[in-house]
Order: structure tokens, then sequence, then C-alpha cells
């Protein structure tokens, strides 16, 4: 049964798929569960904690996003009403993974969940920046990516589930600043090389506008959309070359690794 919401015309979409009250299923596409992979009890009690975390952060949007019914639409802040959401949930002690970071899946998440709103990876531990392509962290030394948001609206390669071409961070002109610089090695950049230099595995969820057709978003930074764990994959080599802007860009090209659930990149864009 679809929970009744009065919010504004322009979030039914989006909302009303979010808080669809469908059996065995809760935030986007994680689903309700007390055994999985391999009968761990313990894995099934963590994707419980996953899904109850989501569930709340659900619950306290759509009371905020019912506090601003009858405004105006451009009064609306729907940025901040997700992370003021998030903010609460974290006051409760109900994020989830937030303790050293962890090369692979993150507890309780599975290949192939989807979330419609960036903030709920934050909240879970799948990629912990609010904004931003790259998540990494130190070892050994050095620091190693451990997530990726990727994105066709951020000349990112999206084409091949099997293959990614990611480009690098930095270096783009902001709020209209018509300067722009080279990437340099640093950072996200050098994480993911570093990556490549170690073999160690990295996660990619990819980013999509809700709706129909191929329309793609810059999942970096939007706050909405269709999030997707496509799983693990391996740096293989990367390189530079002149971006939308003029300026020097790395590429990044990852390929997921065998023995995953396969996925279906063709339905999330139909």
């Amino acid at each position: 049964m679809r929970l009744r919401i009065t919010i504004l015309t322009l979030m039914k979409k989006m909302i009303v798929l979010l808080f669809k009250d469908k059996k065995n299923r809760v935030s986007s596409s994680i689903r309700f569960t007390l055994v999985v992979n391999g009968n761990s009890t313990e894995a099934g009690v963590m994707r419980n904690k996953v899904r109850e975390s989501l569930r709340l952060f659900q619950i306290i949007c759509r009371r905020l996003l019912r506090d601003d019914e009858g405004k105006p639409k451009e009064e609306i802040g729907f940025r901040q009403i997700y992370l003021e959401a998030a903010k609460i949930v974290r006051e409760k002690n109900k994020w989830v993974n937030t303790g050293n970071q962890i090369l692979g899946i993150d507890h309780g998440v599975e290949v192939g969940d989807e979330f419609h709103y960036r903030v709920e990876l934050s909240i879970i531990g799948l990629h912990r920046p609010y904004q931003g392509g790259i998540d990494y962290m130190h070892r050994h030394g050095t620091i190693v990516a451990t997530s990726i948001v990727a994105s066709g609206g951020y000349d990112d390669d999206m084409g091949s589930t099997d293959v990614l071409v990611y480009s690098g961070q930095g270096g783009a002109p902001v709020r209209g600043n018509k300067i722009d610089t080279d990437q340099k090695l640093v950072r996200g950049n050098l994480a993911l090389k570093n990556s490549m230099d170690e073999g160690t595995p990295v996660r990619v969820i990819r980013g999509y506008k809700e709706g129909k057709g191929n329309a793609s978003l810059d999942a970096r930074i939007s706050m909405a959309g269709i999030f997707t764990c496509d799983g693990l994959y391996l740096v293989e080599k990367y390189w530079t070359e002149q971006g939308r802007y003029g300026n020097k860009v790395f590429k990044f090209q990852l390929r997921r690794m065998a023995g995953q659930p396969e996925l279906a990149i063709t339905e999330q864009k139909q």
C-alpha cells in the first residue's frame, strides 16, 4: 500500500517512489533479511541495521518535507532537508559502518542495492563524503581509494558494467569562474593511482537521474537520483588528456572483478 504523502507536486514522483510500502522492501531496493551471505546471522543483523537507519532517514525526511508543505517551491531547500535529516539520524547514533574504513563492500550492503539520496551513502558508510567522487583511506603509509561515485554527467564513460573510465577530480571552474587549472595527482587522484599500484579493490557507485531515458546527473554533487552499488573494481591504468575546459584531466580505467552478481545497467537507463 502506498503511503499517502501530501507534499508538493514537484517532489511526488521522487518521494512516492521512495516511500512505497512494499512487502520485503525498504529504503531504495534494500531487501529485509535476517540471514544473508552464507547463513551468517551477523551479516543479517548488519543488513537489518542498514535497513533501519535508512527507514529512519526516510521518516525524518518525510516529516521535514511535510513541515514545508505550502511553501513556494523556490523557497524549499531540499538539499538542506536531506542534510538535516542525516544529521538527526547521526545524533540518534543510527549511522552504521562508522569505524575504520575497509576495502570491499561494507557490512549490510549488497551489490545491486539502490539508493535515492546521496546522503544515504554516507549514513551507511558506503561512500562517506557528502560531495566529492572519490573516498580514500590511509594504508601502510599511503592513501588508497575505497569508493568512487560515477556519473555520465562528469565525463565518465559508463557504457559498460565491466569497464568504467572515470574522470579525476579537480581543475573544473567553480561558480562561473573561467580560470581552469590542470588536475593534479593528489588526494583522490593519487589514491586511485595507488590503488592501481597496490591492486586494492574500489567500490563503485553509479548515479542516474530519476525517470526515463538516458539522462545522467553529476552524481558527485547531486543530492537525489538513483545510486546503485555496482560492486568492486580494480584500477587497470590511468592517463591524462584534455578535458572539456581545455585543461589536463586524469582518466582512470577500472574493470569489474569477477565472481560478483551480474548487473542490468540498461534497466536503470530505461
